[in-house]
């Protein structure tokens, strides 16, 4: 098939596609911010650009004729047809001008009244970590390496008779290895049992002393913004924080004009995909500032509204619009969240908030749970203020 380049001004980044290509889905491949409030359907007329060189197949659909004889276009009803040198205008509307375009670094954030705002909370975190020395095999105790690492829980956790399980099988694929690299002296990734007093679950095996690194990452997946803090899990203190835009944002600025893209053929994959690039990038400026890897990560919790829960997922969120507005599902599975992308460790866990209902999301079960506003005698009313609300 044709390839053509494209040229977006005024961000001067260039994109190849193949001809034919939408120029919506084209600039939101290359991360160029582009308003389209309805999706890309054509209705809003929010998505005027102008073709300053080049050829494409478009529709006057919503232009006047005055915009279309100065080479305005809608993005999203023109199709590529040759090279393109596309400029796009400054956005008129109140959230065009608040957003411009999609920033290319993430910002800073500050979280210094946390405590004041929460109040002292316990630090109980789902993840925690063990330190053991075995005692080499012999010819007279040849037991397995499994075995080994069993036994010597039980040396370190007396009280606890429970045998934990593990993972299967990415965690006995490379414990030999560890074990003999770090001449038996190994740390133990423990999962707590989803349920009380079931027991917990090795996820990972490290080399040497880790117990002093153990962290864990929050993430508020907003409509427009994304954000993340990331807490030492031995101490409760966060340590590391950053955010940005949420780059489905390209493909429509409100969950609704999300839902409608997601129908389109790919869509849902798209709207997954940019998502889960956001998250990403806000990982990887984390782990640059701290000097740690991401893998070095042990937990992350995550909350959004329903919508955008069910796009990290890659769930249809079609029927959340539609009457009588039923999400997929309310409670969601503890995820592995490499499996999904994300820059994790392998055996590493994503928790995303359970919703209540289709319009009443995790961020809020998030909110209402991080201020303990249930613990309250008083009458308590939370309000969540969004940014494009």
């Amino acid at each position: 098939m044709t390839k053509h380049t494209i040229e977006f001004l005024p961000d001067n980044i260039t994109v190849t596609v193949d001809k034919g290509e939408n120029l919506l889905s084209a600039a939101a491949e290359a991360g160029v911010y582009i308003h389209a409030y309805c999706g890309g359907d054509g209705v809003c007329g929010k998505c005027k650009v102008v073709v300053d060189e080049g050829e494409v197949h478009s529709s006057k659909s919503n232009l006047k004729q005055e915009d279309w004889d100065k080479g305005f276009r809608l993005a999203c009803l023109s199709t590529v047809e040759s090279d393109l040198k596309v400029t796009i205008p400054e956005m008129t509307t109140k959230s065009g001008k608040a957003l411009k375009r999609k920033p290319k670094t993430t910002r800073t954030i500050s979280a210094k009244s946390l405590d004041t705002l929460i109040g002292t909370w316990e630090v109980d975190p789902p993840v925690s970590k063990i330190y053991l020395e075995l005692d080499p095999p012999t010819m007279e105790d040849n037991i397995s390496d499994m075995q080994r690492v069993m036994r010597g829980i039980k040396l370190v956790m007396p009280g606890d008779s429970r045998e934990p399980s593990y993972d299967h099988p990415e965690l006995i694929k490379h414990l030999p290895r560890v074990l003999r690299e770090s001449d038996w002296k190994i740390t133990l990734l423990l999962l707590r049992g989803k349920n009380k007093g079931e027991t917990f679950r090795i996820i990972d095996v490290e080399a040497g002393n880790t117990t002093k690194r153990l962290y864990g990452l929050a993430v508020d997946i907003g409509t427009t913004t994304c954000s993340g803090v990331l807490v030492d899990l031995n101490t409760g203190k966060i340590i590391a924080e950053a955010s940005g835009y949420n780059g489905q944002i390209s493909f429509g600025e409100d969950v609704i004009s999300r839902i409608i893209y997601a129908a389109r053929p790919g869509g849902l994959k798209a709207l997954q995909d940019k998502v889960i690039e956001t998250i990403n990038t806000i990982i990887d400026d984390i782990c640059r500032k701290m000097i740690i890897s991401p893998s070095d990560i042990s937990y992350i919790m995550a909350a959004g509204n329903t919508v955008m829960s069910h796009l990290l997922l890659g769930l249809d969120p079609k029927y959340i619009r539609e009457s009588p507005y039923v999400p997929s599902v309310s409670q969601f599975p503890l995820t592995k969240a490499a499996g999904l992308g994300i820059h994790a460790h392998p055996s590493m866990r994503l928790f995303l908030y359970p919703c209540i209902a289709s319009y009443v999301g995790g961020d809020i079960v998030a909110g209402v749970h991080a201020c303990q506003m249930a613990k309250s005698e008083e009458v308590s009313l939370f309000i969540d203020i969004g940014t494009n609300g």
